[in-house]
């Protein structure tokens, strides 16, 4: 955040102040009001109308400029939420609400893919330990019923079964 940003979000006001400061002056100036006093008033008034500003100015800059610190040092962003103060102005606790509605939905949405991954790999082990007996079957008939393909055939039923191992392991 830097002052001429500021001052051009705050334009609106700032024009509205120097409107009223003209207004003003000109009204005291038709009453025979002192110039001296004209100046003294109109200096006190923007006193008054750009002090606040001013130390918003500075609260702001400092609070965007210690998030922005804080977030460059996380290694996990997602945790800003969990670092920064939330109640030193109305804008920040605005950012933070939102900030927690964006940190909240993204730990849905984790949530949604971590149960699907694990679904499927529910779903790849129940799938391995079924195939595992067919296999087994397989081994045995040919090893009961030995003929010159069944040789070739438990080959290939351990060749199948290393596969699956191999799934199993990765």
């Amino acid at each position: 955040m830097n002052l001429s940003k500021y001052i051009r979000d705050k334009k609106g006001y700032i024009l509205f102040a120097a409107i009223y400061l003209l207004i003003l002056t000109s009204l005291l100036n038709m009453t025979d009001f002192s110039t001296q006093g004209i100046i003294a008033l109109g200096v006190l008034y923007v006193i008054t109308t750009f002090t606040p500003l001013f130390i918003e100015y500075i609260k702001k800059k400092t609070y965007y400029n210690n998030t922005y610190k804080t977030l460059n040092s996380l290694d996990r962003k997602t945790l800003l939420t969990e670092m920064i103060n939330s109640d030193v102005f109305l804008e920040s606790e605005i950012l933070y609400d939102v900030l927690m509605q964006v940190s909240k939905s993204m730990n849905d949405e984790i949530g949604i893919y971590k149960k699907q991954a694990s679904d499927y790999m529910e779903y790849i082990n129940m799938w391995v330990h079924e195939i595992k007996t067919p296999i087994a079957a397989g081994k045995l008939i040919s090893q009961n019923n030995s003929t010159v393909y069944s040789k070739s055939i438990i080959e290939e039923l351990e060749k199948i079964e290393g596969y699956v191992q191999q799934f199993i392991l990765e």
